[in-house]
């Protein structure tokens, strides 16, 4: 399976004071400090119509408020303020797109928009890229206390929920690399022995097999509005000998296997055909006929 990831761009009050203040029953008290001292952007409040009249509210802020929060925990002052306002700028640039995207999908609050953001990703995708770069010129503060690894959320119990690693940036090099070594050694053993170009083709394949999990608090997930099967952005952040975890939405798309019924897996495999499967496809393609293939299920992180 081949997935691609990203944060999800906006986050709310609660995740922010979370992060400021892990642990600790949050509270609008925290986050009005916080918005008094400039470590955190004002955020981007739209107002929902439906039926050409108002019907809410949604008000929710960029995802760099989170670093920002948490580099003014530490003390990082000078940096939180500056990464708050450039959480602003990022705010005044998308919130147009944002409240069209709001009315359209009739969302009533910020729940409903990370419940929606698989509908959402593909109008918010150039916002959490640019949201990336803005991080990257950070990292000099951002990386000795914060490590992020996406995950899936595979099971959730009374207590412990566990997680599937996922490492896609890991596996696109492999994968990268492995192409390319693949298609150098196609082109000299072209028409080198079968049992060789098998060896080849099993040695081209990314190492995206193995799945690392990992236990945590079953409240991340539920303090994050994640389920079962749902992508996720897990931050641990290590602070004067203490690791603090959090979970937030993630969004991404995985294409995943597809399993081929009896008549058609036998086009598809690694090992060689028998000649009279070989004599049906040599007799159905002067035919002009084609192969139907199952199309591929893809999954945004819901």
């Amino acid at each position: 399976m081949d997935t691609a990831l990203g944060r999800f761009p906006f986050v709310s009050r609660l995740d922010i004071v979370r992060v400021y203040r892990p642990g600790i029953q949050p509270s609008e008290s925290t986050f009005r400090t916080l918005r008094q001292r400039g470590y955190v952007s004002r955020g981007t409040s739209i107002r929902l119509h439906r039926s050409g009249r108002v019907s809410g509210q949604l008000r929710c802020y960029a995802a760099l408020n989170l670093d920002a929060a948490m580099l003014a925990r530490q003390g990082h002052l000078e940096e939180a303020e500056e990464l708050a306002d450039q959480a602003e700028k990022f705010e005044t640039q998308w919130s147009p797109t944002l409240a069209e995207l709001a009315n359209n999908f009739d969302i009533a609050d910020f729940d409903d928009l990370v419940a929606l953001r698989n509908q959402l990703a593909h109008g918010l995708g150039p916002a959490t890229i640019q949201l990336e770069k803005v991080r990257k010129q950070f990292r000099a503060q951002l990386d000795p206390a914060l490590h992020e690894q996406f995950v899936r959320i595979s099971e959730v119990a009374t207590r412990w929920a566990t997680l599937d690693i996922i490492a896609p940036s890991l596996s696109e090099s492999l994968t990268q690399v492995h192409l390319a070594q693949a298609k150098q050694l196609n082109d000299v053993f072209e028409k080198v022995a079968e049992p060789l170009r098998r060896t080849i083709a099993e040695f081209s394949r990314p190492l995206q097999e193995a799945v690392t999990r990992l236990a945590v608090d079953a409240l991340l997930p539920r303090n994050a509005g994640l389920a079962v099967g749902d992508l996720a952005l897990l931050r641990v952040e290590h602070s004067e000998g203490i690791s603090f975890v959090s979970l937030l939405a993630a969004v991404g798309d995985a294409i995943e296997d597809v399993a081929l019924d009896a008549a058609t897996s036998a086009y598809f495999s690694d090992e060689p055909l028998p000649s009279d499967v070989q004599a049906d496809i040599e007799l159905r393609r002067s035919a002009g006929e084609t192969v139907t293939v199952p199309p591929s299920v893809v999954v945004l992180a819901s």
